[in-house]
């Protein structure tokens, strides 16, 4: 909870005084901002799947913002993934191939897509709305976001690098990044730690292009 809000704030600090930097380049800046984006939303969506309806927050917070409904949540994650998916590049990123690019935020829609649609269809949590009315699904067009879904994932099975390795086992192997870099999505990567090709020390956040 803590750790993703502290993520909220640093992405919102960033996007608001990025262009007070003079080194970056108008492109960079562009790109830089898509990929704080990107993370912003990836941080409430982690919220929003653990907690429901959550407080929206701005960087100068004072910790007192009610909470919000999940219609308004989620417009607001998939603006953000929606920013990135238009304004990431197509490979590598800012921290190279384990970056989120235009797929990873392409695969995150559809997932959050599909996520809505089957809440919608299943009546999830609707037993519950004399209680907890922020967590209410009624506003979703299944049909509407699982075309959208489709839609995502075609682009990325067309359009992007990725693709499914030969030996699955070396998407959990340390020495074997060439290969993970091929089918994950998005990464998030440790140094080398001694225990190459034991004991795997990336992890693997939500996607690969088996997805």
């Amino acid at each position: 909870y803590v750790n993703n809000y502290y993520g909220i704030r640093e992405a919102t600090y960033f996007m608001e005084n990025a262009h007070r930097c003079p080194e970056l380049t108008d492109v960079q800046l562009t790109q830089y901002i898509a990929e704080a984006r990107f993370l912003r939303g990836f941080y409430y969506w982690n919220l929003a799947q653990n907690f429901g309806g959550i407080p929206i927050v701005k960087y100068h917070s004072d910790g007192q913002e009610p909470r919000s409904c999940l219609k308004k949540v989620y417009r607001y994650i998939l603006d953000d993934l929606e920013a990135a998916y238009d304004f990431l590049p197509e490979t590598g990123g800012i921290l190279g191939n384990a970056s989120a690019n235009k797929y990873t935020a392409a695969a995150y829609r559809a997932k959050i897509y599909n996520y809505l649609a089957a809440c919608k269809r299943n009546n999830v949590g609707a037993d519950l709305l004399d209680e907890k009315k922020l967590n209410d699904f009624s506003w979703v067009n299944a049909d509407s976001l699982s075309k959208q879904a489709v839609n995502m994932c075609n682009d990325i099975i067309t359009n992007s690098q990725y693709t499914l390795i030969d030996d699955w086992t070396n998407l959990f192997r340390e020495t074997t990044k060439d290969d993970q870099h091929k089918e994950c999505l998005f990464m998030a990567e440790n140094y080398l730690s001694g225990a190459e090709g034991v004991y795997p020390t990336s992890q693997v956040f939500g996607f690969t292009a088996s997805c």
